[in-house]
């Protein structure tokens, strides 16, 4: 009841860290192809009426991720309104709520003060820049925070009771086949999924039990997927098959798996303002007033996935930090093999969706200090900094290569909303999968 009372005295803040989020994701790239090709997969599908059989393109073996999700996501907005920022608003909605369901959790699981668990995971680099703007990572948030904490709340000791076992599993099966359609990603919850049913899995009659509820709760999404295997068959899909090869040199790629992922729950500064040290070095050059805010992020992001390592091995924290720095471990374990089956290396992106499972370790991790007045006041100038640093790339990207960023064609929003109002997304330009090199093409 006090965490209720709190949340009413604070719910005036919610709209504005909405609105901040929101107006930062429209204000953030739009041109660059990735998330052009997203965009258009929703564009087409309003503008042609096509069923959209398939989703993301994986661009290193010309290929496609089955399943209609990603294009509905980007596309059904505009049925409610006939404006290009309309994903946006869809996105951010449900990337809002996935962030603060997780936030209510990991104050219920640690006691951390509540302002810092809301202002860091709704303002941290990783949930700004991939779960503002439309790109399918973006959207596989939403997924993977119903997916684990259901997980934890049906097999593990980090209980709050937010679901019966039976619903747990069944939310476990939606977020499964939510990241499915999404991202290739999905193969890392296998094992997790295993698990959960071997955890659970007697008697038999409560194995049962549970696999019918993640069949009923997988059936939304499931519905999206089989008109796909129904038209081209199971085998002969996407290609998504075509990215499994074995590459021997994820063998040296440990560390390398390590430090992205606990850099999620961290400032990381690099990889958000430029592909190498001269771009980001002109980036801090053009906006001189926010060094002393980068230069903290920058030195608070060097020393929180440390402290992280450091904290795994320290005994005593509160009920449930056994499981959790475990199974980080198992997770991350798990990521480092899977790349020894993928066509591409490590890249942070591609394993986004342990983000909420890093959080809730980062705030078991680091609860003692929080509850400290020096900890309180390192996460307040962490939020206030991380503000200022997305401020200063959102004024970049306005003008650069967001939807209002004017280039030979024409301003973004501009073209979307011609191909909106014609019925052409070609105004806006052409899906990848239209210049041969693919099997199949929506």
């Amino acid at each position: 009841m006090k965490y209720l009372r709190t949340c009413k005295k604070s719910i005036w803040l919610l709209p504005a860290a909405f609105a901040l989020r929101l107006l930062y994701g429209v204000f953030f790239e739009f041109r660059f192809e990735d998330e052009l090709q997203i965009y258009l997969l929703g564009l087409k599908f309003f503008t042609t009426g096509s069923w959209p059989f398939f989703g993301p393109d994986i661009v290193y073996t010309h290929t496609q991720i089955n399943g209609a999700l990603q294009a509905l996501l980007a596309g059904l907005p505009f049925y409610l309104f006939k404006d290009a920022v309309m994903p946006y608003v869809l996105l951010n909605v449900l990337s809002f709520a996935a962030l603060f369901f997780l936030s209510w959790y990991c104050v219920r699981l640690t006691a951390v003060p509540r302002w810092i668990v809301w202002g860091w995971l709704l303002f941290c680099p990783w949930t700004m820049n991939f779960s503002t703007h439309v790109i399918n990572p973006s959207y596989v948030l939403f997924g993977a925070v119903l997916f684990f904490i259901a997980f934890l709340e049906s097999a593990s000791d980090l209980r709050v009771n937010i679901f019966s076992e039976r619903v747990a599993f069944a939310v476990m099966g939606f977020g499964f086949f939510w990241i499915f359609q999404l991202h290739l990603s999905w193969v890392l919850l296998v094992p997790v999924l295993v698990y959960a049913f071997v955890k659970t899995g007697r008697p038999y009659k409560r194995f049962f039990r549970n696999f019918l509820f993640f069949i009923l709760g997988s059936a939304p999404m499931l519905a999206l997927v089989v008109p796909t295997f129904i038209r081209y068959g199971i085998w002969g899909t996407g290609g998504s098959e075509r990215n499994i090869v074995f590459n021997v040199s994820g063998l040296k790629s440990f560390f390398d798996v390590l430090f992205r992922t606990l850099s999620f729950a961290g400032f990381e500064v690099p990889r958000f303002i430029g592909h190498n040290t001269e771009a980001r070095l002109q980036f801090v050059y053009r906006h001189v007033w926010a060094v002393p805010f980068i230069l903290y992020g920058f030195l608070l992001g060097l020393v929180q996935p440390l402290s992280l390592i450091y904290e795994f091995f320290k005994a005593g924290k509160i009920k449930g930090w056994n499981f959790i720095r475990y199974f980080l471990f198992f997770m991350i374990l798990v990521t480092y093999l899977s790349f020894f089956f993928s066509v591409k290396g490590p890249s942070s992106h591609a394993f986004y969706l342990l983000f909420p499972v890093v959080s809730i370790y980062a705030f078991y991790a680091w609860s003692g200090y929080l509850n400290k007045k020096a900890g309180r006041v390192i996460a307040m100038l962490a939020i206030i900094s991380s503000l200022v640093f997305h401020l200063c790339i959102a004024v970049e990207k306005y003008g650069t290569s967001s939807m209002f960023a004017l280039t030979s064609k024409g301003r973004g929003r501009d073209l979307v909303n011609k191909a909106l109002v014609v019925k052409d997304y070609h105004v806006l330009g052409a899906r990848r999968c239209e210049t041969g090199h693919y099997k199949i093409c929506y």
